[in-house]
């Protein structure tokens, strides 16, 4: 059984994630944690072993104090959404499947 690591959610390098553990949309795990458990959607997880310290929510730019995640929500450089936001892509994107 394999590790399930859903939409946008971000591993950190030099994390150990065991076997059958599913990682939550838009999760963060920080790096060299060591992730047992399913870990929730937004959660953030560090550590050895990994704990919830806070929600992706609650993470803000130290420059201006804006929210920074789910980072899908305020990043678009090379991704499909650039210049449009993610939302307003995914709505003409589903309009587009239902047509």
């Amino acid at each position: 059984m394999g590790v399930t690591i859903e939409e946008f959610a971000v591993v950190a390098t030099m994390s150990v994630i065991l076997p059958g553990v599913t990682i939550g949309k838009d999760a963060l795990v920080g790096a060299s944690s060591l992730v047992r458990l399913d870990v929730p959607a937004e959660a953030v997880i560090v550590g050895n072993p990994g704990k919830q310290v806070a929600s992706v929510r609650d993470i803000k730019s130290k420059f201006d104090g804006t929210p920074v995640y789910p980072w899908r929500e305020t990043f678009d450089r090379g991704m499909p959404w650039q210049g449009v936001g993610y939302d307003e892509w995914m709505s003409a994107k589903a309009g587009q499947q239902g047509a």
